[in-house]
């Protein structure tokens, strides 16, 4: 999908918050929007018949962030009666654990919530389970319920990894009481001498990370060029934990931030620091699907339970709960976003390079991934 199509399918508005919600990890569950009350609207006897094998199974085993156990698992369990047993850890140890039971025939998790990397591996290997077929409830039906008029897939066949979020990144993050946001027009401000030392950044010769995601779409977006000027000609601090690198930038000791999470930023703000996000110009930063895309392996432990969730997570109620708590724009048109920081909505008008396009990712990143752990230096 080209950055133009993205920008007219994903068609979002940014009249949103100002971003006064909870981080990622709160436990509290999102009050839900109207829509999400009607979830199972009109699911009639088929939908009936599944809860009720659903819930002879009892459970579904999910993976994902940790930030999401408390709040998905609870809204989940109040809305459907099913108890979830919650892998929460780091996406590669989750995806690794999810690859390799698929690869042997017995999976101990249903669905795993991440970032679509069996496309590279179980998809290739045929050894997911199609999606679209599952989804039964009406409020998961393509219609202008989605942006675009329809839900988005990673794979090519559109069928087997559902993305649920839809959200940019790529922003600069600045303390405003030690650096003034407005001296910061363009990403060649930042090579300005008073800023040496004073520049933190998610080191982006880490795989996968923050940094190297916003480094190869800005490779791909804008070149190598700014990649080069961005990324080592400023000689940026590099930290490879999202919370120490966000208080850095919160504390002082580097006042300018490059790829921190919005989670992260948001939970100082909440403190009452003053964080400002810029997007310089020219590259207005990217798209990505952040943790939102979910996908489930053949021979599933609970695969009734496992439907009912992969229902629920496209509906409004799930996909609610998600965008309030890991703060990434859902791909649906029909919630409340009053809680979304106003700099994670694609923006109407604006051309977005996005890491989402499966020719990319099965063709181009990981080429794009080696030139720039070249060009930096380092890698792990």
């Amino acid at each position: 999908m080209t950055a133009a199509l993205l920008a007219g399918v994903l068609g979002l508005t940014s009249a949103c918050g100002s971003g006064d919600a909870a981080g990622a990890g709160s436990a509290d569950t999102p009050e839900a929007s109207a829509a999400a009350t009607d979830w199972q609207k009109d699911g009639g006897p088929e939908w009936e018949a599944l809860l009720e094998k659903a819930r002879a199974e009892g459970e579904v085993t999910l993976a994902g962030s940790p930030a999401l156990e408390g709040p998905l698992s609870k809204a989940f369990e109040a809305d459907t009666g099913i108890k979830v047993n919650y892998v929460g850890g780091p996406g590669s140890a989750n995806s690794a654990r999810f690859d390799t039971e698929a690869r042997a025939g017995s999976p101990s998790i249903d669905v795993i919530i991440g970032k679509g990397t069996q496309l590279r591996s179980l998809y290739k290997e045929e050894l997911l389970e199609p999606l679209k077929p599952q989804m039964i409830l009406p409020s998961t039906q393509d219609g202008p319920a989605w942006r675009g008029g329809k839900k988005l897939w990673f794979d090519p066949e559109e069928k087997y990894i559902f993305q649920g979020s839809a959200y940019v990144f790529g922003f600069v993050t600045v303390n405003a009481d030690i650096v003034d946001p407005a001296e910061i027009k363009t990403w060649d401000d930042l090579l300005d001498p008073k800023y040496q030392g004073k520049i933190a950044a998610y080191d982006p010769t880490v795989s996968p990370s923050p940094g190297q995601g916003v480094a190869v779409a800005m490779m791909k977006g804008h070149g190598e060029d700014l990649v080069k000027k961005i990324w080592v000609d400023t000689k940026p601090t590099f930290y490879r934990d999202p919370q120490q690198l966000a208080q850095a930038v919160a504390r002082g000791t580097q006042p300018i931030g490059l790829a921190l999470t919005q989670s992260s930023l948001e939970q100082f703000r909440k403190e009452g620091i003053n964080l400002q996000v810029i997007a310089p110009e020219p590259w207005p930063g990217y798209v990505t699907t952040g943790f939102g895309a979910i996908n489930q392996a053949k021979k599933s432990p609970h695969p009734a339970a496992a439907q009912v969730f992969i229902n629920w997570f496209a509906s409004p109620a799930g996909q609610q709960v998600y965008q309030d708590t890991m703060l990434e724009a859902s791909t649906r048109a029909d919630l409340d976003v009053s809680s979304l920081p106003e700099y994670v909505v694609p923006k109407e008008g604006v051309e977005y390079f996005t890491d989402m396009d499966s020719e990319f990712y099965l063709n181009e990143q990981l080429k794009v991934t080696e030139k720039i752990v070249s060009l930096i230096g380092g890698g792990s």
